[in-house]
């Protein structure tokens, strides 16, 4: 049975990490935009704004593996910090529909291995044929996202290829899997912007290349990382890793001990020889009613030059 789910209740998220730091950008406030990253299998698209202008919520697409699930509806999500959005699951616990005040999603599934989110206005949702929303006559989406294989049913599912689809062209990303060395990569915006990822124990590595208009590197960074108790963080960044290799270096506070700055970067060594120390110290109050408690940490910078 179709169910109609989350229409008054309010959701959180949180990004899974698999070594790429991406920024989600304020494109995002406008309903059918979407961002991709490496920070995993990593996409979230608009929902638009409610009528008093806080965000309606995200459609989340995340996923540590290459799994052919990937390829279906099934590992949509959805999230969103207001009430009041109609979501339409199928008879499989999958997103179907959400309406919201500027936005109507429908999510339609092509075949074994392509689906799309074809983008309406929130006018354009018709009556309903059972739990399901009729599209008005005459609309058309003026966004269509299609996640597919492009492999099709050839067998290989490495690759997921996300096309966003407007009257003004379509821009196509690309997530692979390389099995035999577990490496990852993305191409983004058309082939414009190539992110990977190595694989195996830190240090691991993600290199960002940008590309220019006649397919040239205009721009290559590296961000290696080191393995800590807490996590991994970056332990050096370098532009120009096959020319000029500048890098910056950095050092972090490792004294689980010093709760003020356990984890905190502690030191940047820059590629010019200047350099920034963090000191991060915890205050104590040493008497009255929050005697023993921890005070506002205390931070002090000094830089200087080798």
């Amino acid at each position: 049975m179709i169910a109609c789910k989350y229409k008054d209740c309010e959701y959180k998220t949180a990004r899974i990490g698999i070594g790429c730091r991406g920024v989600l950008t304020t494109r995002m406030r406008r309903a059918g935009n979407g961002d991709i990253d490496l920070s995993s299998i990593n996409v979230r698209i608009s929902l638009g704004s409610t009528i008093n202008g806080r965000p309606a919520g995200n459609i989340f697409l995340t996923s540590k593996i290459m799994a052919p699930r990937l390829y279906a509806p099934e590992l949509l999500d959805y999230s969103a910090l207001v009430a009041g959005n109609e979501v339409i699951t199928d008879n499989n616990d999958a997103l179907r529909q959400i309406l919201t005040p500027e936005t109507f999603a429908d999510i339609v599934t092509q075949n074994d291995y392509a689906y799309e989110i074809r983008f309406y206005h929130a006018r354009d949702a018709g009556p309903k044929n059972g739990m399901i929303h009729t599209v008005e006559s005459g609309a058309s989406p003026y966004v269509i996202w299609r996640f597919e294989n492009p492999d099709g049913n050839s067998g290989s599912k490495n690759r997921l290829k996300i096309s966003e689809i407007r009257d003004s062209g379509i821009i196509v990303s690309e997530y692979h899997y390389d099995e035999a060395s577990g490496a990852w990569s993305l191409a983004k915006g058309n082939g414009s912007l190539i992110i990977t990822k190595t694989a195996g124990a830190a240090p691991s590595s993600c290199d960002k290349i940008v590309k220019n208009g006649s397919g040239g590197i205009s721009l290559h960074t590296r961000e290696v990382f080191g393995a800590f108790p807490w996590g991994e963080s970056v332990i050096k960044k370098i532009k120009s890793p096959s020319g000029a290799n500048l890098t910056t270096n950095y050092t972090y506070y490792e004294d689980a001990g010093n709760a003020g700055a356990y984890g905190k970067v502690r030191s940047v060594g820059h590629s010019d020889g200047s350099w920034i120390y963090m000191e991060k110290t915890i205050l104590i109050w040493p008497a009255g009613p929050y005697a023993g408690k921890t005070r506002p940490r205390r931070n002090r910078g000094f830089s200087g030059h080798l």
